[in-house]
This record gives C-alpha cells, structure tokens and sequence, in this order.
C-alpha cells in the first residue's frame, strides 16, 4: 500500500526526531565518558583503593553510566522504528552510537587494566 505524501512526510519527520534523541544521547554519553576517563587519567597518580569515592571509583561509574545510556537509548531507538514500521532510508546514527560503544568500552577496558 503506497502512502500519501503527507503521511510519508510524518513517517519522515518522526524518523528524524527519533535520529535527534538518540544524538542528544550520544553527546551525553560521549561527555561522560570522556570527562569519567579524563578524571581517572588525572588522579592516577594518587589513587586509594580503598575508597569506593576516590576518583578513581567516580570516573568508573561515569564511564560505565555512559555506556548503559548509550545502550538503553540504542535500543529504545531501534524499538521506537520497530513500532512504526519504519521502512525508509537508515541513518548514519546507529553505527556512530556503535562506534562510541566501543571507544567506552576501550576507555573502561584500559581504566581497569592500568
């Protein structure tokens, strides 16, 4: 069944508010992530293990943060497309929140191993 031009219009413009929150989620991922890491570096020379605060502890939770919020609006994201059927042209904005993943998980990999 064809659509009108104007319910493809509303497809389209609900396909890109969705491609708009999942960037506003990006950045905020990105920003915790890259602050949490930036902490860690910074304080890495007196860091207390036994304090769970210490900022070594803080900049794990930003980082870890970051990368749960990115995953959790990654797939509301790809549910929210689901639940209208969206069919039409894919965005570049899923593999760049894949690519920010992965650099997260590389900063919390190195945190942990240094």
């Amino acid at each position: 069944m064809a659509l009108d031009a104007s319910t493809g219009l509303a497809f389209e413009r609900t396909r890109l508010a969705y491609d708009r929150t999942l960037q506003a989620w990006i950045r905020t991922a990105v920003s915790l992530i890259s602050f949490g890491f930036s902490i860690n570096k910074f304080f890495e020379v007196e860091r207390t293990p036994d304090r769970f605060l210490a900022p070594y502890g803080i900049s794990f939770m930003m980082v870890g943060i970051g990368l749960i919020s990115l995953f959790l609006a990654t797939l509301e994201y790809r549910r929210n497309l689901r639940d209208i059927h969206y069919a039409g042209k894919r965005s570049i904005v899923l593999p760049i929140a894949t690519l920010i993943s992965l650099m997260g998980i590389l900063a919390l990999v190195s945190m942990v191993v240094h």
